[in-house]
């Protein structure tokens, strides 16, 4: 099952990964129904509890890990994340509203859908484990935003991303909030704490990564 993600781009340019798209219809974006990419279902971990991970989950984790940490950092993305995995599949509608009740968390937010997108879909590198969870869409351009923002933190993040490696406390911190899925947003927001808590070493990192992030490579991660 899946649920389509319609982007109503604001008047004029929206940059996407350093690419200008221009369109008054906006574009579409498909994720799944598991927690990294953008679906979830459900609250399937309560605070760094076992791995509920999925393959396509633990395969994006890393590639996307500093577009997720920046969102993780960023309350009106995850309030955009967690609102907009419990709308009904296709509803449109209910996503748009998710994504502009928040506007502070547009950016991050968009940056993250987009790096799932680039990886998960027409032969990026997770595609051989997302391609039965993603409904990819073939006419999305997720630009060359992802790999550029993984060349810039690879070289100017090292340290920060090796802390966040597949493994590491910070990608199971990830994991961990990505499936703090509660419909009510403050009790998925307190699973979020419930995970730092538990993770907090992983949290750390994470937060360090988002830091550095935003401060060296922030206009290639947007």
């Amino acid at each position: 099952m899946s649920r389509t993600y319609r982007w109503k781009l604001a008047l004029g340019a929206v940059l996407l990964g350093g690419v200008a798209v221009f369109s008054t219809q906006g574009c579409t974006v498909t994720t799944s129904n598991d927690p990294f990419d953008g679906g979830g279902g459900g609250r399937r971990d309560s605070g760094g509890g076992g791995d509920n991970s999925t393959a396509c989950d633990r395969c994006l984790a890393p590639k996307c890990a500093s577009q997720w940490a920046s969102c993780q950092r960023n309350t009106d993305c995850l309030k955009i994340y967690y609102c907009a995995i419990n709308c009904s599949t296709g509803s449109s509608s209910c996503v748009d509203n998710c994504f502009n009740s928040y506007p502070n968390g547009n950016a991050d937010y968009f940056a993250l859908a987009s790096c799932n997108v680039y990886y998960g879909c027409n032969g990026g590198t997770c595609t051989s484990q997302c391609s039965t969870q993603l409904a990819c869409v073939p006419n999305f351009d997720a630009g060359p935003g992802p790999q550029t923002c993984q060349q810039c933190t690879d070289q100017k993040c090292a340290t920060e991303k090796n802390r966040c490696a597949a493994g590491s406390e910070c990608e199971k911190y990830g994991l961990c909030t990505a499936t703090c899925t509660d419909p009510d947003i403050n009790k998925a927001l307190q699973c979020v704490d419930d995970c730092g808590a538990a993770r907090p070493g992983g949290k750390a990192d994470s937060d360090a990564l988002a830091n550095c992030t935003k401060n060296s490579c922030g206009n290639e991660c947007k």
